[in-house]
């Protein structure tokens, strides 16, 4: 596995970029010493349960860095989450949460949060007590509709939820009216289709 470490977009952020595995892997302790925060980058794109679980795409542009690594990083000690958004006006917000972790994948990758602050609205965006990860092939969302296939992404859901920053990428000017897109309610709405995204964790004590 070869391993990258870059600046982050947030205030003492930086991040390990996973970019492919190799025959000779890295374990979590030697990514750990080479830096202490690892990022889980949203996508644009539509994957199955397969690729959300091993993680797919390119650092350089869309990516996510798999939910067994997230499990797998999160479970070895305390992380924060910081989400930071862009809307097509070139504003800027992003939410907090002082803890993170999700479970593995017999849990359906169940997301664990405590604690929300920031600027993409007073309400947090993601279900702070808990929801199952679904994909088009794996439903396990609190909704009769599928909203893996309806909202066309792998996320955290509940019922459809606030929030799908795995959905449709949309232009600008396309990106108006759309339920599927890159979404986070409480910043711009149900139906606006945000520019870009970013996932980022630290550990608690860094």
């Amino acid at each position: 596995m070869h391993v990258n470490v870059i600046k982050g977009v947030g205030e003492r952020y930086r991040s390990i970029i996973m970019e492919k595995l190799e025959e000779r892997q890295l374990t979590l302790e030697d990514q750990c010493r080479q830096s202490k925060i690892s990022p889980v980058l949203a996508t644009t794109k539509n994957k199955n349960g397969a690729k959300s679980t091993q993680g797919f795409g390119s650092p350089s542009g869309e990516h996510w860095l798999g939910n067994e690594f997230i499990f797998a990083i999160t479970s070895q000690r305390q992380y924060s989450l910081r989400i930071e958004l862009m809307d097509w006006e070139g504003n800027r917000a992003y939410s907090q949460y002082d803890r993170f972790h999700i479970g593995n994948e017999k849990q359906n990758y169940r997301l664990y949060l405590k604690g929300h602050s920031g600027t993409a609205g007073k309400q947090s965006s993601l279900i702070l007590h808990g929801a199952e990860f679904s994909t088009k092939d794996a439903d396990n969302d609190n909704c009769m509709c599928k909203c893996a296939l309806m909202l066309t992404g792998g996320w955290w859901f509940d019922a459809c939820g606030p929030s799908n920053l795995n959905g449709m990428f949309y232009t600008a000017g396309q990106n108006h009216g759309k339920l599927n897109g890159i979404k986070w309610h409480y910043f711009k709405g149900p139906s606006y289709s945000l520019h870009s995204t970013t996932m980022m964790i630290r550990p608690l004590d860094f």
